[in-house]
């Protein structure tokens, strides 16, 4: 009897130890550390399109592309630029960047006075844009408007 006691009295502090041990570390092994889940990493703040638009004034003797100050952020998954006016035989080529390489554009539109709205899709919520245009035909200012 005392045999059985003291067995039942080891098998419950071996439990105690693994069960101690599963709580240090869930792998068992103490030198490895766990990473978490990680998150969107890149911070480059800027202007969320959902809180209203932004307004890029293009200058008509700008001799490089225009870029938007901030970056922008979407919750749709589309940015939408658009003219309210394009004069006459006026074109505005519209760049679209990604923060994460915004020495190339991803996508490009050209708004006309025929077609006076260009719209980027398939875009992520978790990256940044900067939208850029260059105008070329006019000596007008042309004011862009972005907006998701």
């Amino acid at each position: 009897m005392k045999k059985h006691i003291l067995l039942v009295i080891v098998t419950i502090m071996i439990c105690f130890s693994v069960l101690a041990g599963c709580m240090n570390d869930s792998t068992g092994n103490k030198d490895v550390e766990h990473a978490g889940n990680a998150e969107n990493t890149f911070d480059f703040g800027g202007v969320e399109l959902c809180n209203g638009s932004v307004a890029l004034n293009l200058a008509p003797d700008a001799k490089e592309n225009q870029l938007t100050e901030d970056f922008l952020r979407t919750n749709t998954k589309q940015i939408t630029v658009s003219a309210e006016t394009v004069p006459g035989s006026a074109t505005i080529d519209v760049f679209l960047y990604s923060a994460e390489s915004a020495d190339e554009p991803i996508a490009f539109a050209t708004i006309s006075s025929s077609s006076k709205r260009a719209v980027f899709e398939n875009l992520t919520f978790s990256a940044a844009y900067k939208v850029g245009a260059a105008m070329s035909g006019t000596s007008d200012t042309v004011s862009l408007t972005i907006s998701d």
